[in-house]
């Protein structure tokens, strides 16, 4: 996929002197260009969207499906969210979206409607506060793709890295299977190998596990 990438937080916008006309118009020309040429694959990531408001959120949703867009990557890039606070976000943004679809398909304006309808649903998270595998696993309960670090199964990246494949699959073993996780992770940034390999080698029974993710026997 191409991700274009959109700042949400109110602060940034300030010191920037940015409005959200500003960014919407900007990144809605991007995205209609880049969909021109690839129709199914151009994503929207919403930087900071755990900080936005409900209202620079929501419109940074409708430009998305305006633009065409694929997908929305929501991003908790400061690591705000645990597991519950992820899974009530994701829901909400579920919720908004199949509004705007009910609403566009009562209007009578089927091809808008499908545009919301065909919207995937991605969550990136950071690990600063050592939730990122928590939060993530919340993610994928409330529906969302899980979007990781491309090829990086131990989580490793800026600042205090993003959520360990690894880790969140043991934690995710406990109610999902593998090929269910696989078809999470995939979506979004495309299994590579390494971490199939690891995914569909690590059985686990999940009583074997503690409520932390780590082997209870060990």
């Amino acid at each position: 996929d191409i991700k274009v990438f959109i700042s949400a937080a109110g602060e940034r916008m300030k010191a920037h002197g940015w409005t959200i006309k500003d960014i919407t118009d900007k990144a809605r020309q991007t995205i209609q260009s880049l969909t021109e040429k690839f129709p199914n694959n151009v994503v929207s990531v919403i930087e900071q969207a755990s900080q936005a408001s409900d209202e620079n959120l929501f419109q940074m949703i409708d430009m998305s499906a305006d633009a065409n867009a694929s997908g929305i990557c929501l991003a908790d890039t400061l690591s705000f969210f645990g597991e519950e606070e992820a899974f009530n976000f994701i829901r909400k943004v579920k919720g908004y979206i199949r509004k705007r679809e009910i609403y566009y398909r009562a209007s009578g304006d089927n091809a808008f409607a499908d545009r919301f309808r065909r919207l995937r649903i991605e969550y990136h998270g950071h690990n600063d506060f050592g939730m990122a595998s928590e939060a993530a696993l919340g993610a994928m309960r409330a529906g969302a793709v899980w979007h990781g670090t491309p090829g990086n199964p131990a989580g490793i990246g800026e600042r205090a890295g993003n959520a360990s494949i690894k880790d969140t699959y043991r934690k995710a073993n406990r109610f999902l299977k593998a090929n269910d996780i696989l078809n999470a992770f995939k979506p979004s940034f495309a299994v590579n190998a390494l971490d199939a390999a690891f995914i569909k080698a690590t059985q686990v029974d999940p009583h074997s596990y503690g409520p932390d993710g780590e082997n209870a026997n060990t």
